[in-house]
């Protein structure tokens, strides 16, 4: 019999299911920080106008009080 073990095959320098990825993973990356970069940009603007929506509300709302006190 022989108690040897095989030996372990050395392992890949690089991926081996590259291949299979749509576009390279440099590409992928890129595309994902655009996006991350786009959504947080929506996300900025949409609190920013809600803000504003919520200041003007007040300044209207101080303005109607005012006018139902006089």
């Amino acid at each position: 019999m022989n108690d040897t073990p095989d030996p372990v095959p050395d392992a890949p320098a690089g991926c081996e299911s590259c291949g299979h990825l749509p576009v390279g993973s440099i590409e992928l990356v890129s595309l994902l920080l655009i996006l991350v970069f786009a959504l947080s940009a929506v996300l900025v603007t949409s609190v920013w106008a809600l803000n504003n929506q919520a200041a003007e509300i007040s300044s209207l709302q101080a303005q109607a009080q005012t006018a139902q006190t006089e």
